[in-house]
């Protein structure tokens, strides 16, 4: 550009900013410093943008927009047109229809089967200004006739509007409902999800390792629909499992299977640390927590499966290791005193130190932060704590999912109200994960009873946990490369300018 003596102007997708405020979040510094330096060296012309100052967007989870597109040009060319602008229209999330025409973009909400309807509508003409917003509620009816109606009504509304000089109108639909319907991926995904739900119902650890990677590789769902109904999923099979274990008693002490006094010791700390890991996942870059939900994941199946290997050898497994006690001062300071005992490990009296109580709390905050910041949930980390506490297979498994089954609900009842969820795919689901919850623990049950060895419980948990790393470690090694592949940024975030 430099050799020729003509007025030049070049415009495209630089796939780089000049300035911080050209991008959200944080911006590879040394890569804007380059195109800086470019453009300066060549004392070439940025020529300013009006309208939507972005004109990129990541479309993520965590949604990023940057303006790429740019038109650098000579100081000649400038001056032979001085009245040159850049207009940018809003095309991140929406296309603008020709010359002339107008666009209504509708949507609707409406439950799965009958229910309360309601219909929204958006007017823009071709340059992109907004000349309508609507929204209205359409009676009783199911999805279809919601879809309907919002049509009719746009149609009525754009007929009835004087100030409308053009006939020429546009209908798009928002509507990103996702029908049930039966294909080879759902099969597929019913088989996973069946032997997910199966292995994570015995092990205790709720199976979310294998439900996310299934729902977003194979069914197709964006990931945060894909957790979703993985709760939905999580929340169904420990509840089975609950309900199949509350006619059950110890195996070797007069008490219920689940250990009621485990979970009131381990659950607030737990949660506690699950915030501050959350946090943590906000803060960390995504090939940071791939590699440590692998190392992690890895080491404690490993661990996990020697520990079934002594249990098998030894039977009974009688140690004295710190448990988490959180912070329900009543349970600390009954077994600081020595009047409260974990029944479940059938000792006579359990004396806690003070120094005891502050490692136990640590172990409990660590393993929610654990949970947290790699997105495994509670299951995983109860389930390997009451192993090491000595606390039978059976009853371990047990507890932990009753402690999962609170969660689990929670998180599905704050989802319901904010549609995150197809509820056909959810219900399916959740049925599918009952099931498979009751015919897991049938079948373990029976090969107890036939072998007379509780280890295959903790077999199956190194197995499950195993597993959840290859699958949730694939994608996210898949989610890194797609990253390095569009030059992203890779860094720690800033958790205050986090608008996710």
């Amino acid at each position: 550009m430099r050799e020729t003596s003509l007025p030049w102007c070049l415009g495209g997708d630089f796939n780089a900013v000049l300035w911080d405020h050209e991008r959200t979040g944080l911006s590879n510094k040394r890569e804007m410093e380059h195109f800086r330096q470019f453009v300066d060296d060549g004392s070439h012309i940025d020529l300013p943008l009006s309208g939507n100052k972005f004109t990129w967007c990541n479309n993520k989870e965590k949604v990023s927009f940057s303006r790429l597109n740019r038109f650098l040009m000579d100081v000649d060319m400038l001056g032979r047109f001085p009245t040159l602008r850049q207009h940018n229209k809003p095309k991140v999330s929406w296309d603008c229809p020709p010359n002339g025409w107008f666009k209504f973009n509708i949507d609707r909400a409406a439950r799965d089967c009958l229910g309360h309807l309601s219909i929204g509508r958006v007017l823009r003409d071709d340059f992109g200004a907004v000349k309508l917003v609507f929204y209205k509620k359409a009676g009783w009816g199911d999805a279809n006739l919601a879809e309907v109606l919002a049509v009719r009504e746009a149609m009525i509304l754009f007929a009835a509007s004087s100030w409308v000089n053009s006939t020429s109108i546009i209908i798009e639909s928002d509507s990103s409902k996702k029908e049930l319907k039966f294909g080879w991926q759902i099969v597929v995904g019913t088989v996973i999800g069946f032997f997910g739900a199966a292995f994570g119902s015995v092990g205790g650890v709720g199976g979310g390792g294998i439900f996310v990677p299934m729902l977003t590789l194979i069914i197709g769902f964006d990931k945060k629909s894909s957790t979703a109904i993985s709760k939905c999923m999580i929340m169904g099979a420990p509840a089975s499992t609950v309900y199949y274990k509350l006619r059950q008693r110890h195996p070797r002490l007069d008490m219920p299977m689940i250990d009621y006094d485990l979970v009131l010791i381990i659950q607030p700390m737990l949660l506690l640390g699950i915030s501050i890991g959350v946090t943590f996942n906000v803060i960390f870059p995504d090939w940071t927590v791939t590699i440590l939900l692998i190392l992690l994941c890895t080491g404690t199946s490993v661990k996990a499966y020697f520990k079934g290997v002594e249990t098998r050898k030894r039977e009974t497994v009688l140690k004295q290791v710190p448990v988490s006690v959180g912070i329900n001062l009543y349970e600390a300071n009954g077994l600081c005193k020595g009047w409260k005992v974990i029944a479940s490990k059938g000792d006579e009296g359990t004396n806690w130190k003070g120094y005891q109580l502050v490692l136990c709390c640590a172990c409990g905050m660590v393993a929610g932060i654990v949970g947290g910041l790699l997105g495994i949930g509670g299951g995983f980390a109860m389930g390997r704590l009451f192993l090491e506490l000595g606390i039978p297979p059976p009853v371990t498994s047990a507890t932990a999912t009753f402690g999962m089954t609170c969660s689990s609900s929670m998180s599905v009842v704050e989802y319901y109200p904010l549609n995150r969820f197809p509820v056909p795919y959810a219900l399916y689901f959740i049925v599918v994960s009952v099931i498979a919850a009751l015919i897991g623990q049938h079948t373990v049950d029976k090969l107890i009873r036939l072998t007379g060895r509780e280890p295959i419980i903790i077999f199956v948990l190194p197995f499950t946990i195993f597993v959840s790393a290859i699958s949730l470690g694939g994608v996210g090694i898949s989610g890194t490369i797609e990253k390095i592949e569009q030059n992203a940024y890779m860094g720690f975030e800033n958790l205050c300018k986090y608008e996710g």
